[in-house]
């Protein structure tokens, strides 16, 4: 069995086949863990590889990355600690991981962050400009949170 990430604030399902008698797997929220059985996440690579390349889902075994050569896309994912954590970085610190990361990756950051934001908790602004102005495109976080409330 390999153990599998999803990195999304969105549920992500993994599934063998687009056949009716699939298997699936679904992962509900950012950091969910869930061990597949090898044949069964080869299968799920096969049928939806996006969803490991973009950074929805994250392999937890280096060997089986390596394998099905997914490692150029590795280095731009984020583990779901960092990402829950990414206020706690320096300014400099977190434009590098925003701005290195996949499109889908930025997306989990601002949608985290907007909640932070929403919750009313303690939260440098400076930061939050940041993960902003290092997305692509840029993304005003105050903003959006004040939408989403």
């Amino acid at each position: 069995r390999i153990k599998v990430t999803s990195i999304t604030t969105g549920g992500v399902n993994l599934k063998t086949s687009y056949d009716s008698g699939a298997r699936k797997f679904r992962l509900e929220h950012l950091g969910q863990t869930k061990a597949i059985q090898y044949e069964y996440l080869i299968d799920c690579i096969n049928t939806d590889r996006w969803l490991f390349e973009d950074g929805l889902v994250y392999i937890n075994d280096p060997q089986v990355v390596e394998e099905q050569l997914l490692e150029e896309e590795y280095k731009k994912f984020l583990t779901p600690d960092k990402i829950q954590n990414i206020l706690s970085f320096d300014v400099e610190t977190i434009k590098q991981m925003v701005s290195n990361s996949t499109r889908e990756i930025q997306e989990t950051i601002c949608s985290v962050v907007i909640d932070k934001i929403n919750a009313g908790e303690n939260i440098d602004l400076n930061k939050v400009y940041a993960i902003g102005n290092s997305c692509e495109p840029q993304v005003n976080l105050l903003e959006l949170s004040q939408k989403i409330k």
